[in-house]
């Protein structure tokens, strides 16, 4: 598939995304608890359209890295609000999956089971919020955690 077609689709489904997520929510269980979230994974998901302009800038490739500071940097100029990098709830930054630095999406069969981001230290242990590459942003059981952290090459 075209890059280029990939990457407007990937623009497309986190535009969508984000639309849902604010009409929708995100469910849970309390009101309070629905807004946190919803903030959380509409962070990511603008730093997943961030990520999906820097890649088609790039030549397809993603930005070069090891930690998320330095990812951040080079995505803040996508989108000029550094607080999308952080957690709300825990006021901690996303981590960078650092083994995909430098690459290119193409490389990927599937790129729903890769992240690109996710929370270390996520307020609700069995709610981890994370963005994938197809630009997704959801939330995973740490079951569901532990296998995409396989998938996605983080050790």
């Amino acid at each position: 598939m075209n890059s280029k077609l990939i990457t407007a689709i990937l623009v497309g489904a986190v535009v969508l995304g984000s639309v849902s997520t604010v009409v929708t929510g995100c469910g849970g269980s309390s009101h309070s608890n629905t807004v946190d979230q919803t903030q959380t994974l509409s962070n990511l998901k603008a730093v997943g359209l961030a990520l999906a302009q820097y890649t088609e800038d790039y030549d397809e490739q993603l930005p070069s890295g090891t930690t998320s500071a330095a990812i951040d940097s080079q995505l803040l100029s996508y989108n000029h609000d550094s607080s999308i990098f952080i957690d709300p709830n825990n006021k901690v930054p996303f981590a960078w999956n650092a083994s995909l630095s430098g690459k290119s999406p193409d490389i990927f069969p599937d790129v729903s089971l890769i992240m690109t981001f996710y929370d270390e230290q996520p307020p609700v242990q069995d709610s981890i919020p994370v963005l994938l590459l197809n630009g997704q942003a959801h939330t995973e059981t740490s079951a569901q955690f532990a296998q995409l952290k396989s998938t996605s090459g983080i050790p």
